[in-house]
């Protein structure tokens, strides 16, 4: 089901093309965000035999969250806006802990970047 944006160049790929397993879960991660019912399609699909009820997690709201300054969330939407070449991509890039070095070429103006995130918390300064 990722063939086509905003999934296509989302993600994590092997020098051959392939996913990683990293690049696998974010993807996942980011259909269950934008698609649930397309998600738990497939996950049906794929075999789960569990209650689909239980496959996903409503989470607590965000207010609750910013109260506590911590999230148990593990997929964020954001958006990053600056003018051409003020730095938006090697910000990205150095928060999922990339290296900024290479240079980044896009097909396209608009992209997510995905990454796993087992623990996150609000840095307030």
């Amino acid at each position: 089901p990722w063939n086509d944006a905003p999934y296509n160049e989302a993600a994590e790929r092997s020098d051959m093309g392939y996913l990683s397993l990293n690049g696998f879960l974010s993807q996942w991660a980011l259909m269950t965000l934008l698609d649930p019912p397309c998600s738990l399609a497939n996950l049906i699909y794929i075999g789960f035999s569990g209650n689909p009820a239980a496959a996903l997690r409503v989470t607590r709201r965000r207010s609750v969250d910013r109260k506590r300054q911590a999230t148990e969330r593990n997929v964020f939407q954001c958006y990053v806006f600056g003018s051409k070449n003020a730095g938006k991509s090697a910000l990205l890039e150095a928060l999922l802990g990339r290296c900024a070095s290479k240079p980044i070429t896009r097909v396209s103006a608009s992209f997510e970047y995905l990454s796993t995130l087992s623990k996150c918390s609000f840095i307030h300064s």
